[in-house]
């Protein structure tokens, strides 16, 4: 998770979920911190359902906010 400029829509923060194999990259513009678990639970529902997979195993950057 990163913070960035304001953008047009109030969002401050954005989380990215990428793909360690295919390298394919989802971002989700947050407006708050506590938005983090919501939108990885978006994106889990969302693959699950586009590609027919269960998500495997997560890495995180070890940040120590989550």
């Amino acid at each position: 998770m990163g913070s960035n400029a304001t953008s047009v829509g109030k969002d401050n923060f954005y989380v990215s979920f990428i793909d360690d194999f295919s390298k394919f990259t989802w971002i989700y513009l947050l407006r708050y911190k506590y938005e983090v678990f919501q939108k990885f639970y978006e994106f889990q529902n969302m693959v699950q359902r586009q590609f027919d997979k269960k998500n495997l195993p997560i890495q995180t950057v070890w940040g120590g906010e989550y």
